[in-house]
Formats: C-alpha cells, structure tokens, sequence
C-alpha cells in the first residue's frame, strides 16, 4: 500500500509502484465497463429491425431504446476516460517516483467505486428496452446483464462510504480508508 515493495529492487518497472488498493479496485469495476462495452452491438442487433409485439412499432423508433443504447455509449466512454486518466496520473507519479497526495488517491477510490453503479444503470435501461424476451438465457443482453449486475455487488463497488470519505476528507476530517 505505501509503493515500497521489496520487490521493487528486482522488478524496476513503474507499473509495480502503483498502489495495490487503486490497481484492485479497477480490477473489480473494469469488467462492468467491459461487458456494456461488448453487449452495445449485440443490442443493436437486437432492436434494429425487431417490432413491438404490443403495438407493431419497430423497437428501432422507440425513443426510450434509443436512448438506453445512447446512455450505455455515453456510461462506457465516460467511466474509460476516468479510469485512464487516473491510471495515467498513478502511472506518472510512479515513473517519478513521487507520491500521489492521499486526496487524490482517495478521490480516484471513489472514482471506480461509482464505475459499477453507472453500468448497472445502463445495463438495465437496455435490458427493459429489450422487453420480456430479455429474461431468456439465451438472450445476447442477459449474460451482461446478469455480470454487470453481479459486479455492482462487491463491497468494492459501492460508492456510499468512499463518497462520505471524499466529502469528509474535503471538509477537514480524517481518511477512513485504509485500503488506497
């Protein structure tokens, strides 16, 4: 946790510098990204052409699926660009051997803690926009569905007490996580 491994006279590359509590909690919450990443085409193909049972309207004009597949689009590029920011600040503080100030690595927790929430979101607007037939196992959105919800359970995942830490620490108090 403090990037002074004993093994960091063997292995020199910066990248065993990182701070192991920022490097696990990006290896609970990348797989949600990951996942709405690889089912957005599936939705497509999903939707496109398929028409509404209940009213004979092809799914494709419907604006509440378009907007689900937008927001995923949109979810997938933001928690991306987060993470790789953040990784490339962790990244560059090792190269430098320098440490990251403790608010920074508290902010960058609660960063990927909220990475799970948001494909969770996503997720789920698209599996309504699916209709019913999303519940099948063989459906190509339910697998996704089924992970990235799984995901937003571990402990790691949830944003509350690493949101109430970031607030806390602005405002003068102490830092309640020991795992950064």
């Amino acid at each position: 946790f403090e990037c002074n491994s004993p093994g960091n006279a063997v292995n020199t590359n910066p990248i065993f510098k990182l701070p192991f509590g920022q490097i696990f909690v990006r290896a609970v919450c990348s797989s949600g990204v990951g996942a709405l990443r690889g089912v957005i085409n599936s939705y497509i193909a999903v939707n496109k052409d398929r028409v509404g049972l209940n009213d004979g309207n092809k799914i494709a004009t419907d604006p509440d699926a378009q907007m689900a597949l937008a927001l995923a689009v949109s979810t997938v590029d933001e928690c991306e660009t987060i993470m790789f920011r953040n990784f490339d600040d962790m990244l560059e503080a090792a190269r430098n051997d320098t440490s990251l100030p403790i608010e920074e690595r508290i902010k960058m927790r609660f960063d990927a803690s909220l990475v799970a929430g948001k494909c969770s979101d996503a997720i789920n607007r698209m599996f309504i926009a699916c209709g019913a037939q999303g519940i099948y196992r063989d459906h190509p959105l339910n697998r996704a569905w089924l992970d990235i919800n799984a995901g937003r359970q571990h402990v790691a995942n949830n944003p509350f007490k690493f949101g109430r830490n970031v607030g806390g620490v602005m405002m003068g108090g102490e830092n309640s996580d020991f795992f950064l």
